[in-house]
């Protein structure tokens, strides 16, 4: 159970702040971000690896627009800037597809 390792991990946390090991500042980015998302490291690595570029779910929102215009209507999570209507949505579109199916190196 999540919560249940989540809680385990924040009494690590605490002993080792109470035993004179440095706390929550001599715990590492990973364990404190599956702690504050109350799941384990193992559940946190195993979704990252889902979502990053070229992982399975990355590579099935790939096959989504980035930018989508529905008649007057631009779809675009965060917005866009000028710079970007530059580039051309398609040109977005097709260079967020192609980072997500195939990850950082292959670009």
């Amino acid at each position: 159970d999540n919560s249940s390792d989540a809680s385990t991990m924040a009494s690590v946390v605490s002993a080792n702040g109470a035993h004179g090991g440095g706390g929550a500042n001599n715990v590492d980015k990973e364990t404190r971000e599956a702690i504050r998302l109350g799941t384990s490291v193992d559940a946190l690595r195993a979704r990252k690896m889902l979502f990053l570029p070229g992982g399975p779910v990355a590579k099935h929102l790939a096959h989504n627009p980035t930018v989508l215009v529905v008649n007057d209507t631009v779809f675009a999570h965060g917005g866009l800037l000028p710079a970007h209507i530059d580039f051309g949505l398609t040109s977005i579109n097709n260079s967020m597809s192609k980072w997500m199916r195939l990850g950082y190196h292959n670009l």
